[in-house]
């Protein structure tokens, strides 16, 4: 980025903050939010806004600068953002974003299916018809932004490898020694 072009530079609102990692490594309060969601604390990391992190996830941006792309794929999240070079490949969402997804999906559809099953009665063709459509909208709607939103809490809460000074889990192999290497 060219910092004699004004047109190129970010805008200075709250909302386009970017937290250098220089600035997290050098453990500078320059790079301290507006409020303190808990993580890093301990470990006098700056605190990162947990609720502007989790929105910006949710709409599929970074959670540290809100220009780049946090997904390369429907659900595969980019090794690094493209504008700030933000690590992104730590996170740890795993199961938590299907289990989300069923949450909030059966909580809508549910109560929907019970009131006009009570209301009109209407043949179970017709409930396949309403309900499958709607549900399986719902889940893969919901799917990748409850993901996005999973991973910018982990960011914003320095957890797993969001760490700058957490041991590198990925240089153990958690299954050496184990019943898959004996069996040779």
């Amino acid at each position: 980025m060219n910092r004699q072009d004004p047109s190129q530079e970010p805008p200075s609102s709250d909302r386009s903050r970017v937290y250098p990692t220089s600035a997290l490594d050098e453990g500078s309060k320059s790079a301290t939010a507006d409020f303190d969601c808990g993580g890093g604390k301990e470990a006098g990391l700056p605190a990162r806004p947990a609720w502007q992190s989790i929105r910006r996830g949710l709409f599929g941006r970074c959670p540290n600068c809100d220009r780049g792309r946090m997904f390369r794929a429907f659900l595969k999240v980019a090794g690094h953002c493209a504008v700030c070079s933000e690590a992104l490949h730590h996170h740890r969402a795993d199961d938590a974003p299907a289990y989300f997804v069923i949450l909030i999906v059966g909580h809508v559809v549910v109560p929907l299916a019970l009131v006009v099953e009570v209301a009109y009665m209407p043949p179970y063709w017709l409930h396949a018809v309403l309900w499958l459509p709607l549900t399986i909208g719902l889940a893969v709607g919901l799917l990748q932004p409850i993901k996005g939103a999973i991973v910018g809490w982990q960011w914003a809460n320095y957890m797993h490898g969001f760490d700058p000074n957490a041991p590198d889990d990925t240089a153990a192999d958690p299954m050496e020694g184990s019943w898959r290497k004996s069996k040779n």
